[in-house]
């Protein structure tokens, strides 16, 4: 195996700036001095990876936990934190127990929750957040090398592209990363433990369930991977992650073992000319897009079913598909990518009918082809198509009913 020195000048590269703390501490200071004017008994502090010291360079988001006293109501928590931030040009974002956004330079996410001593006690997921961040805090602390280790599995993550835990993503979340990092105690152990990982692999931390974790846990708990949540053990830490993306992380962790560079850590920007890069010798096909404003998660939802609705149609029409997906804004702009095997279909196309024994439905779809004719025991019929080229196909698509409700514009890149 290649010398792995370079993953030291990537960890001192994504070390991000500490003057960041200045911001946060600011921005603390401001909501906890409405708290208390407010007379609320509650109190703002750091959460995610700001709070674990493991965030990187150009993390756009910062998230703040205000944790309310348990004699609060959960389902009253986003009322009281909307008064609390009231003037501050918050905007609330609607989830499982809305939250709110601040940017000022920086992407503020203020996240209500309980403030608990355990995780049976959590009255929404939400509420084990701060109760994570001990977790982890406690480990580093006697091992404070696992920060950067940590830091090198997400950036690795996200060069992959298999980092986020939105729905339109389904990816790694930063805990899952925490998690499985610290378990196999650094970001090599986890690649070469990982590029051997089957679906149904479980992370049991603490080895609560002694190899026998998909035997105990409800059905409804499992996946690809299965991420034992070392804060409240019933939970699968990872039961958003994709099968795909899941996949894609281990194909990433054998292709980075089998020849390690930078380059797996380096994010690439999507456009037209990086796809046709990475996909030479086949046919790539942009289009632009613009999307109805809302929520970022549900925004990103829509496109994902689009392209996803896209890429089937497409594969039903008879166009093979090497490769589909999107870049996103987190806003109201992005671009879908089709990457074709076969960009151009025949002019005819067969179509399979029903089984001969069927005679009533043998009559009908002769009704409706004019040529047919029997192979084995069903009948098939062979008509002109009106469309050839994918491009053509992927625009007369877009207007159907399915895909107008999610995405606003749709039009071929340049």
């Amino acid at each position: 195996m290649k010398k792995m020195g370079f993953l030291r000048d990537i960890a001192d590269e994504i070390v991000p700036d500490m003057g960041i703390y200045k911001h946060v501490d600011a921005m603390l200071d401001r909501i906890n001095s409405r708290i208390r004017k407010l007379k609320v008994r509650a109190k703002a502090v750091a959460g995610g990876s700001i709070a674990k010291n493991n965030f990187i360079r150009h993390d756009h988001d910062i998230d703040l936990f205000v944790k309310f006293d348990k004699k609060y109501k959960s389902e009253e928590l986003s009322d009281y934190l909307a008064k609390i931030l009231s003037g501050m040009r918050a905007e609330r974002i609607h989830g499982s127990r809305d939250y709110f956004r601040i940017r000022n330079g920086h992407n503020f996410e203020i996240v209500p929750v309980m403030d608990i001593r355990k995780g049976p006690e959590s009255q929404n997921v939400t509420d084990m957040s701060p109760l994570h961040v001990n977790w982890v805090n406690a480990i580093t602390r006697k091992n404070p090398k696992l920060l950067s280790e940590i830091r090198l599995t997400k950036q690795f993550c996200k060069a992959q592209g298999v980092y986020g835990a939105e729905s339109y993503i389904r990816g790694f979340s930063g805990h899952v990363i925490d998690i499985i990092t610290l378990h196999y105690g650094g970001f090599l152990p986890l690649a070469r433990n990982a590029s051997k990982w089957k679906p149904g692999q479980v992370v049991d931390y603490h080895n609560v369930y002694k190899g026998k974790a998909r035997q105990v846990l409800n059905e409804s708990k499992l996946g690809p991977l299965i991420v034992i949540d070392p804060i409240m053990p019933e939970r699968n830490a990872s039961a958003a992650l994709s099968e795909e993306k899941f996949q894609g992380f281990i194909s990433a962790c054998d292709r980075f073992l089998g020849n390690p560079s930078k380059q797996f850590f380096q994010i690439a920007k999507v456009t037209p000319e990086t796809l046709r890069m990475k996909h030479k010798g086949k046919k790539v096909f942009c289009f632009s897009i613009s999307l109805v404003d809302g929520k970022e998660d549900v925004v990103g939802a829509r496109l994902a079913r689009g392209v996803e609705f896209m890429s089937r149609q497409a594969e039903k029409y008879g166009f093979k598909l090497a490769a589909s997906g999107f870049a996103y804004d987190r806003k109201t702009s992005g671009m879908a990518y089709f990457v074709m095997n076969n960009d151009a279909l025949p002019s005819k196309m067969v179509l399979q009918g029903p089984p001969l024994a069927s005679r009533e439905h043998v009559a009908r779809f002769k009704k409706v082809h004019r040529k047919t004719y029997v192979k084995g025991k069903s009948i098939y019929a062979i008509e002109n198509r009106k469309m050839t080229k994918f491009s053509d196909y992927a625009l007369f698509i877009a207007r159907d009913k399915f895909f107008k409700d999610k995405i606003k514009k749709f039009q071929l890149a340049k």
